[in-house]
């Protein structure tokens, strides 16, 4: 009839389970040949020394991310699923506290952090290097809310395009630094400026993706994101460590020319990871959904199916 509406037809079908478990290995798979192909280039065209300067720049940043993060971004399954009025309200106060953990980062590099670690890690191009990072920290901080943000809203697609998207460009940027400069400076600024124009992007999609009104941070809603989020940060923390430590140790005991040949060494190629990864992520939103509304049945029931299909 006229003037009726019909929301049933205009609306965006959603995807299955399955299918966004599929769209989202598809994201993170397309991100991970990105960085092979990079890295390629990258130990191809550069020298050792040249190499490894890059390597140790953004090790510095991977050590540390755990700890910055603090399981935030995990904490949004939790806390937007039951604050369905305040959602946008929720994600402001996470952002104000990735940020502000990023910034803490960027005081440390800039106020004598990076001469520190240039000297441990004895590469002086380090103290050239280490400084972008207090661009990269507070960028990567807070682009890590927002997968959990395209989730939970339901915009998978969304996600994937825009993780593809980046990692394309991150890619086709280093390799073109490296081919053009066939040195370590534009390499490591290509990977930093990447992120950082797609910055404003991510907003946007947070923005629309997010109900509810704008609103300042408040810090009783932060207090309980921190109470919730620091156990499951610490159990990060130590798995990170635990994969990145020997890169550390080796990187503060060699020079960078070894390094470049020890962090270059076997690669495992994760597709069991790729896969698993992207259940759990589909599966931990949609459990933590089930619970918010008191349906632990249900909850059970996708974590066995879930459990059954990672196990195939």
């Amino acid at each position: 009839m006229p003037g009726t509406d019909k929301p049933e037809e205009t609306a965006k079908p959603q995807l299955s389970r399955g299918g966004k478990v599929i769209f989202l290995t598809i994201g993170n798979g397309m991100a991970l040949v990105a960085g092979l192909i990079g890295s390629m280039v990258a130990a191809r065209y550069l020298s050792k020394a040249d190499y490894g300067t890059v390597r140790q720049t953004f090790l510095v940043y991977e050590f540390i991310a755990p700890i910055l993060l603090l399981g935030l971004p995990n904490a949004l399954y939790y806390f937007l699923p039951r604050h369905e009025d305040d959602r946008k309200g929720q994600v402001i106060d996470n952002a104000a506290l990735l940020l502000g953990l990023g910034l803490l980062f960027s005081l440390f590099i800039l106020l004598g952090g990076a001469g520190l670690l240039a000297e441990r890690f004895d590469n002086p191009r380090l103290r050239e290097t280490l400084p972008w990072l207090a661009v990269y920290a507070p960028v990567m901080t807070f682009l890590a809310g927002l997968p959990a943000v395209l989730v939970i809203s339901e915009r998978v697609r969304t996600l994937t395009l825009f993780s593809t998207l980046s990692s394309i460009g991150i890619a086709f940027g280093s390799i073109a630094a490296t081919l053009a400069t066939r040195s370590y400076e534009w390499p490591v600024y290509a990977r930093i400026i990447v992120p950082a124009v797609s910055l404003p992007f991510a907003v946007v999609l947070i923005a629309r993706a997010m109900p509810g009104p704008l609103r300042l941070p408040r810090a009783d809603t932060m207090a309980r994101m921190l109470r919730y989020s620091i156990p499951l940060g610490l159990a990060t923390v130590l798995g990170t460590i635990t994969m990145q430590l020997h890169s550390v140790i080796v990187a503060a005991m060699t020079t960078p020319e070894q390094f470049a040949v020890y962090v270059n060494g076997a690669i495992e190629i994760p597709i069991i990871g790729l896969i698993v990864g992207s259940i759990t992520t589909i599966t931990f939103a949609d459990m933590s959904a089930a619970c918010a509304r008191e349906e632990t049945g249900e909850a059970l029931a996708i974590f066995r199916t879930a459990a059954i299909r990672s196990a195939a």
